[in-house]
Order: C-alpha cells, then sequence, then structure tokens
C-alpha cells in the first residue's frame, strides 16, 4: 500500500488487491456467444470453436449460443439476433456479455450497429470479440 502522489489527499493504492479483484471477475464473467454465418456452405464450426475455446481461456461460463445462417442485409429477420436482443434486456437474463467473433456478425449496416450498441447500453451488457471489448457508451468506439 502506498500513498498517490498525483491523487487526491487521502487516496491510497492498491495494485495487488486492483489485480486480484480484475481477475476475479474476469473469471466469474458469464458470456452468451452469437454466431453467424452468411449461406449454408459456410460452417459456424469456426466461429463456435474459437469463441468457445477464448470464453474458456478468461475462464468464463458460456451460458447460451445463438445461431444463425442468414444474409448480413437484414438484421430484423434474424431469429437467434433477434432472440438475443430479446435476452438482453430481459431482468432475468444470466449471462453479463455478448461474445461475438467480429461486429460484422451481428450487422454491417452502421444504424443497425448503433441501435444495437444502444440497447447493449442500456441493458449494461459488454460486446466482445477475441480483439477486445466494444464500448457501448457514447460517444460509441469500436476498437
Amino acid at each position: 500500500m502506498k500513498s498517490c502522489a498525483s491523487q487526491p489527499q487521502g487516496c491510497l493504492s492498491y495494485p495487488k488487491m486492483r489485480t486480484y479483484i480484475l481477475v476475479e471477475v474476469m473469471i466469474r464473467m458469464k458470456v452468451a456467444i452469437y454466431i453467424r454465418v452468411a449461406t449454408i456452405e459456410q460452417t459456424a464450426e469456426g466461429q463456435r470453436n474459437l469463441l468457445m475455446e477464448h470464453a474458456r481461456t478468461l475462464g468464463w461460463e458460456v451460458k447460451k449460443v445463438y445461431e444463425d445462417i442468414a444474409s448480413a442485409r437484414d438484421m430484423f429477420s434474424r431469429r437467434a439476433l433477434q432472440n438475443l436482443i430479446l435476452d438482453t434486456e430481459s431482468a432475468s437474463r444470466d449471462f453479463d456479455a455478448v461474445l461475438v467473433h467480429g461486429v460484422d456478425r451481428l450487422t454491417r449496416d452502421s444504424r443497425d450497429l448503433f441501435s444495437l450498441l444502444e440497447t447493449f447500453r442500456n441493458s449494461a451488457m459488454k460486446l466482445i470479440t477475441p480483439r477486445g471489448e466494444i464500448k457501448c457508451e457514447l460517444p460509441f468506439i469500436l476498437g
């Protein structure tokens, strides 16, 4: 424990404790996975394997997998995505984050993406890709 010279008076730093708390939160995270392939010739297996391995490596519990085989053109006709949105907004949901291969798997339309990010933000839901977390706060920051 040491005093924070650059912080307000009385601020104390607990670097080891902060690390422990961060690791504890990461281990206990519960996620839903969303997978989308655009055509029947494509397979969802690659996305599923990558995302399941990513969750396993970080110690996350996968609560549900949502899978669509659908074109990127119409987000609202994808049944699994609509179920994910309904579950995200539900008070009884059992996951804290959505893990997806990339935002293009959700939608390629910027208006739809902003709508989804707003839904996640309003539901205190995290959106995560293997490359990192997508910020759902305003202003939206991808990366």
